[in-house]
């Protein structure tokens, strides 16, 4: 049942997208556009840092609520910006009524963000050959 109501969730940031109302972030050296990833019960929403995006996303996210009766958990939700002034995170955040998220953080146990060296991926190779070994 959460898989088919999130998919009411893509829709909206998918008719957003079209309507030109939200810019994803793009990633790459195709520069893929990218702006809602799902996995299990979690989403995360990307777009570029600008204040008509936060308010796109504001509308999408008070729609979704609406439309489905569903609660997001302000416990759980939070903003993170690369690039653009601690001020502007703020005033973000306070749109959104979200916590600050800092980057570099943990998602599933896996570091995102910040400057990835060979190191990094160190444990996540071993961990991989160990359980391919038996």
């Amino acid at each position: 049942m959460f898989l088919i109501v999130v998919e009411g969730l893509a829709g909206l940031v998918w008719e957003a997208k079209k309507k030109n109302l939200l810019q994803g972030v793009k990633i790459g050296r195709k520069e893929i556009e990218i702006t809602l990833l799902q996995f299990a019960d979690d989403t995360l929403l990307f777009c570029e840092p600008t204040y008509q995006n936060i308010l796109t996303l504001k509308s999408i996210l008070r729609n979704f609520k609406m439309v489905f009766d569903l609660k997001i958990n302000l416990y759980k939700s939070q903003i993170g910006v690369i690039g653009i002034e601690k001020v502007v995170l703020h005033q973000y955040s306070r749109i959104l009524n979200y916590s600050h998220l800092f980057i570099p953080f943990k998602y599933l146990g896996m570091r995102i963000g910040g400057i990835l060296r060979v190191k990094f991926w160190k444990h996540i190779i071993d961990k991989i050959e160990n359980k391919l070994s038996k």
